[in-house]
């Protein structure tokens, strides 16, 4: 029997073929037990609430620190099948707490005047998979029986945007190739399609890379597929299938399954319980690595409109309890110089960004930079010294050591031993569960490291940021180094070498203090670099040890926080300012700021003026996700009325000069009780300072 009302997202994205439910026994195979326990509990809450409207949202997707899903385009044609204006691919954050936030249109560039559909992406994200309207040169293309098809694009990720959309070898005119999910090591793409040969309706199939080349499409076989509909794959790792059916006994409408993929041929896919399956269609399923959390989109009657999407949480335990994700990783230490093995090594675990940053924030200092008497740059700077608390392990007498991994999740190991260097390793597991060996070598020392400290000489306390240059006797070299935000530094002496460390800070006479490395010593040495106080500094300052203080009214420029061209999306990884506002907003709880956005000059005024209000939104929506409360933080657009170049309307630039117009500036409104902020000693980057001598900025 034909549904009164369908699933809005079938009908736009499967609409070529009328939509049969036709109820298929299946039972729980013996092996189901071993991915999936009943009775888990699980908690449904539509937190997409930001997000979802009376119109459709679905088919979500991870990326970056939120959620890419399908939403009806804001304005524009309807679309005659539907009634409903076309789709699009829109971004959302979420926040610490597992909410999205507000959306923004995910991409000019591949956003067509027709459908854009379900999407994924690959593991760093420079790759994106998805779904389309086939057209030729922005016009949809009819294969002249069924319509317009769906098919199956990818695109690369470039310095603005999408570039490069290239259509999947697979698909064809003929039928519908949608829903593309990519394996967590990146060799396998799973897809429906209602292609000749399936089992009926819409089946799902795998196409496996090998090189740069897509194989043929296979069928994953009457045990997943029936002779109703299969849609919205979504692998977990590379073992765990999950996807929609019509045609597998369920609760009613679209039900969500999952299948083992190592035995697909013979396990009965498993029916998901209530609250994430329903009497009404549910489909596009999501799940983090961790298997406590995810999303899905429901037409249930509880939503805001048509299709929402919902998330779940898993209380005591994950959804699948026996599927290992995790990466078990062997090290082996060597010495560098010859290859023996080293026991005993002490091997430090540290989560990490993909650029490598630590995540740990203990790690680095917020440092402020002056530009000018009302002007201030925020910035992150790693210590020179780290407390790395306690190691993972230590290897054993064959030097190695075992470590369990997260998956798709970055690392930086630090290996230290008595007498070596210490010794940093990033490594990224990528996904890739199962066992893994690396070796990695470290090298015998051949001088003391000092560990320093410039101190006040008058209280004892440390100093932050002194300026240091240490002279080496030996080499006759001069090293200039900055001291970290606890007044620490740390360098390399040679055996029978002495070195002179000479400190200065603002408000204080230069100190300086000789250190000798014996021969033979590899030994840590320290050195403490006391400065006096000049005598007309106040003794309030002297407490303060030379810092700055940041008023009321202050204004902290935020130089790169880069944003792609007519677009309000901060780039990944790109927002390291932002982390270092968000320190400075948990150090000081009751600082309350302004967040000011300007644009580039290309587009007309009102455009920019709008575009600035949503990246000013974004910068807020970053900081809200990571905690800060929203009363805190006001956003206000600028667009391109404060431009810092020559860069205006009909001025040719290069793309960098216009970036530094692209920028986010923080006035510091209220702070509450008086505050001292530690200020850094280096000037600011200014990146177009040759291209614009003589110009405004």
């Amino acid at each position: 029997m034909i549904k009164k009302q369908l699933s809005i997202i079938i009908v736009i994205l499967v609409c070529f073929t009328s939509f049969n439910i036709q109820a298929q026994e299946s039972s729980k195979s013996k092996s189901a037990s071993k991915l999936y326990e009943r009775g888990e509990k699980l908690i449904l809450v539509n937190n997409a609430a930001r997000i979802n409207t009376k119109g459709l949202e679905t088919s979500p997707c991870f990326y970056n620190n939120g959620l890419l899903f399908v939403g009806e385009k804001k304005t524009g044609p309807i679309d005659r099948k539907t009634g409903l204006r076309y789709f699009d691919l829109y971004y959302s954050e979420i926040d610490k707490n597992g909410n999205a936030l507000p959306s923004d249109r995910f991409s000019k560039f591949i956003s067509s005047p027709y459908n854009e559909g379900a999407a994924c992406f690959n593991n760093d994200e420079s790759i994106l998979y998805f779904t389309s309207n086939n057209q030729q040169n922005g016009v949809a293309k009819s294969n002249g029986k069924s319509g317009v098809v769906l098919k199956i694009f990818q695109a690369q990720r470039g310095t603005d945007d999408w570039i490069n959309v290239q259509e999947l070898p697979f698909c064809s005119d003929n039928f519908n190739t949608a829903h593309p999910s990519l394996s967590a090591d990146g060799t396998k793409l799973y897809f429906a399609s209602d292609r000749p040969g399936g089992q009926g309706g819409m089946d799902i199939y795998v196409s496996e890379k090998t090189g740069n080349s897509w194989g043929p499409p296979k069928n994953l076989g009457p045990k997943v597929n029936t002779d109703g509909k299969e849609l919205f794959p979504f692998v977990y790792g590379n073992d765990v299938l999950f996807f929609s059916s019509s045609g597998h006994k369920g609760l009613g409408g679209l039900d969500i399954l999952f299948t083992d993929l190592t035995d697909a041929e013979n396990f009965e896919p498993v029916l998901l319980d209530e609250p994430i399956n329903s009497a009404k269609d549910d489909v596009g399923f999501i799940m983090q690595n961790n298997g406590q959390r995810g999303f899905f989109a429901s037409n249930r009657t509880t939503g805001n409109g048509s299709d929402d999407i919902y998330s779940f949480e898993v209380k005591d335990g994950t959804l699948l309890n026996k599927v290992n994700m995790d990466t078990k990783l062997n090290i082996t230490v060597v010495d560098n110089a010859n290859n023996q093995i080293i026991p005993g090594t002490a091997v430090y675990m540290v989560k990490a960004g993909k650029d490598g940053s630590l995540e740990d924030e203990e790690f680095y200092d917020v440092e402020l930079v002056k530009e000018n008497t009302n002007t201030t740059q925020i910035q992150l700077t790693r210590k020179k010294t780290m407390d790395l608390g306690e190691p993972a392990g230590f290897t054993n007498d064959n030097g190695q050591i075992s470590l369990t991994l997260e998956p798709n999740q970055n690392y930086v190991f630090f290996l230290k031993k008595q007498a070596y260097d210490l010794k940093e390793h990033f490594y990224a597991t990528n996904s890739k569960p199962g066992s893994h060996n690396i070796s990695i070598p470290i090298k015998l020392k051949d001088c003391a490291t000092v560990a320093g400290i410039v101190t006040n000489q008058k209280t004892g306390a440390p100093i932050p940021f002194a300026d240091l240059k240490i002279s080496k006797s030996c080499t006759g070299e001069v090293i200039p180094m900055t001291a970290d935000g606890e007044g620490k530094f740390e360098i390399c002496l040679p055996q029978t070498c002495s070195a002179t460390f000479r400190a200065e800070k603002h408000g204080y006479i230069q100190g300086l203090i000789n250190v000798t490395n014996p021969k033979g010593n590899i030994n840590q040495l320290t050195a403490e670099v006391k400065l006096l106080p000049f005598n007309n500094t106040p003794a309030d300052k002297i407490e303060a040890e030379g810092t700055g203080t940041i008023a009321e009214g202050s204004v902290i420029v935020l130089e790169n926080i880069y944003y792609d061209y007519n677009k309000a999306l901060i780039r990944p990884g790109a927002a390291k300012e932002l982390d270092a506002l968000y320190r400075l907003l948990k150090q000081f709880p009751a600082m309350r700021i302004e967040l000011y956005s300007h644009t580039d000059s290309r587009g007309d005024n009102a455009y920019n003026q709008e575009l600035s209000t949503q990246r000013a939104f974004s910068a807020k929506n970053y900081l809200v996700a990571r905690g800060i409360e929203e009363n805190r933080i006001t956003a206000i657009g600028k667009g391109e009325s404060q431009l810092r170049n020559k860069c205006a309307d009909g001025v040719e630039c290069t793309e960098e000069e216009h970036q530094y117009n692209r920028r986010t500036e923080v006035k510091v409104v209220s702070l509450g009780d008086p505050v001292e902020i530690r200020y850094g000693n280096k000037g600011p980057e200014i990146i177009d300072a040759k291209k614009t001598q003589g110009t405004s900025r």
